[in-house]
């Protein structure tokens, strides 16, 4: 019960009325709940693991025979894996709702004895309310015009990515949002999501990687190589220049990116929000979490059709980044025809149309052959809730040393014809007819 209190974001604020010091026989137990709600009732978050320590430094003398016991305690509530978090939950406020109605009972037989009738629906009424999880009552619009003014324009600064053009044209990736990456099998969605997770740690943040797909030492090797600037074969014959560069990311930021791997199918959404409570208890705060990719995560229920489920994916995992405060980004395969197209659009995703809706912002990874020829690609943001939507970002790929980086229109231009392959002034692939679609329809996509 203590690791669910200091690992999972909201239960203090839903279930502050049912967790109390009194539920633990333990001194020590009983303790840690004291400090913890208080805490929590001061700052209103939920202490690291760091923070919990100076609190028992500050109530219990290192001398004291006890300190080592609380330490190893408090070690253990923080690195315990709640992934039943629903089921304890559950018996906490089952149980504390038994008390509470109980309670009342004895109080209300004493009230009738009394004749005090009118009030013994309240009592009962109150009763029933622990353990709702209704939490307080809100904000109200009276008095929260500077904390909400100021958390906006303040506290509530999008993330960086380190694409500034791609940025501007969602209009930014804020916290408790959701952007999906959209490309075929092979186009670069890993690498463009691998790209976004080191641009979080070189901007001074902390990203959390869920691999599914490839194993996470095959996937840090894909950052070392970014780092290094070197192609990921190159590497153990350049150990000394890895290591250098290596040091130099270091003075440079204080960011990082935690790489976890999954078997895919073998994990679902409640999966990865045990595993946030755990890194969050641990006292790691990431801005933004990359699942690579939720098309490959196990239903979280079973349902009829697949597209639902994948639907129901799509809105946990915004839930996830509410909950927790953070970005979410992930990649979805596209269709099988979208192979030669020169836009990947709204409507190309495979699976599922639902996710579409769900999302925040939709990324397309635009390649084609001749692209592929010239190393650069383009993005195309079909859908941007803070921007308008239909804007094209031009990018260089350098898959080798799995390096995507912003270009201008002129750079893509000249890369392409470098590589002797036709395009417009305007920064637009010409391909073959019947492969690529209508070129009317497409002229809107590079008005801007």
């Amino acid at each position: 019960m203590l690791s669910l209190a200091v690992q999972q974001p909201f239960f203090l604020a839903h279930y502050a009325d049912v967790f109390s010091s009194s539920l633990f026989s333990s001194l020590y137990h009983r303790d840690i709940a004291t400090w913890l709600l208080a805490f929590y009732k001061k700052y209103r978050t939920l202490p690291s693991l760091v923070t919990m320590k100076r609190e028992l430094k500050k109530n219990i003398s290192p001398s004291d025979p006890l300190f080592k016991g609380y330490k190893l305690l408090i070690d253990q509530i923080y690195n315990t894996e709640v992934m039943d978090y629903e089921y304890v939950k559950d018996q906490l406020v089952t149980a504390s709702r038994f008390q509470s109605v109980k309670g009342a009972l004895l109080r209300m037989t004493d009230m009738a004895d009394r004749g005090d009738f009118e009030g013994m629906s309240k009592v009962l009424n109150d009763a029933l309310q622990i353990g709702s999880g209704a939490g307080d009552i809100g904000l109200d619009l009276r008095s929260n015009l500077e904390r909400s003014i100021l958390m906006f324009d303040t506290l509530e600064q999008p993330i960086s990515v380190g694409f500034k053009n791609l940025e501007l044209s969602t209009g930014g990736f804020f916290p408790g949002e959701l952007t999906a990456v959209i490309a075929p099998a092979g186009r670069g969605k890993t690498a463009f999501l691998g790209s976004l997770a080191y641009g979080v740690a070189k901007s001074n943040a902390t990203g959390l990687y869920y691999t599914l797909e490839i194993r996470d030492q095959r996937l840090l090797l894909r950052f070392y190589s970014r780092i290094a600037k070197k192609p990921t074969k190159e590497l153990i014959s350049s150990m000394e220049e890895a290591r250098f560069r290596m040091k130099l990311f270091k003075l440079s930021t204080g960011g990082n990116c935690y790489v976890k791997f999954w078997p895919s199918g073998t994990v679902t959404i409640e999966t990865v929000r045990a595993h946030l409570m755990k890194a969050t208890g641990l006292g790691i705060k990431p801005v933004a979490i990359f699942i690579d990719y939720a098309d490959l995560l196990r239903p979280s229920r079973a349902r009829d059709r697949r597209d639902l489920e994948i639907t129901d994916q799509y809105g946990e995992m915004r839930a996830l980044g509410s909950e927790f405060n953070l970005h979410v980004f992930t990649a979805s395969q596209a269709k099988t025809e979208t192979w030669h197209q020169e836009i990947i659009g709204m409507g190309d995703s495979a699976g599922s149309q639902g996710k579409e809706t769900t999302v925040d912002n939709w990324i397309s990874v635009n390649r084609t052959a001749g692209e592929e020829e010239a190393n650069v690609a383009r993005l195309y943001t079909g859908k941007a809730r803070m921007e308008k939507s239909g804007r094209i970002v031009h990018v260089g790929f350098d898959l080798d040393r799995m390096t995507i980086y912003e270009i201008d229109v002129h750079e893509y231009i000249k890369r392409m014809k470098r590589a002797n392959q036709k395009v417009t002034d305007k920064g637009r692939p010409i391909i073959t007819k019947g492969r690529g679609g209508k070129d009317n329809e497409l002229d809107t996509h590079y008005s801007s």
